[in-house]
């Protein structure tokens, strides 16, 4: 994957092709929930649980409102961001209240 143009304020300066689809934790299909392990076991950076794939998953088992939301970048998954949905329109990081690595 290449790194997108940007201009000097950072800002990217060519169409993006990305997507967003969001998913309850335990309907994340299987291609999916593999690439979020490929991320985090390829770089160092994610290896604090808070950012794994299990812990959400422990998560999920005792907060129904549990989802995780997956960039695309055309068919592959790039990036997930899990968080807690809270009525219609309110969203929290998952697990807040036992992490301050959001």
């Amino acid at each position: 994957m290449r790194l997108r143009d940007r201009d000097e304020t950072g800002i990217c300066t060519e169409p993006s092709t990305a997507t967003l689809a969001c998913f309850p934790f335990g309907d994340l299909p299987t291609k999916e929930l593999s690439a979020w392990e490929a991320i985090c076991d390829a770089d160092e950076r994610f290896a604090n649980p808070f950012f794994r794939p299990e812990l959400m998953g422990e998560i999920a088992a005792v907060r129904p409102g549990a989802e995780v939301a997956v960039l695309y970048s055309g068919e592959q998954p790039t990036a997930f961001f899990p968080f807690e949905r809270h009525g219609v329109s309110k969203a929290i990081p998952v697990g807040d209240s036992f992490s301050d690595y959001h």
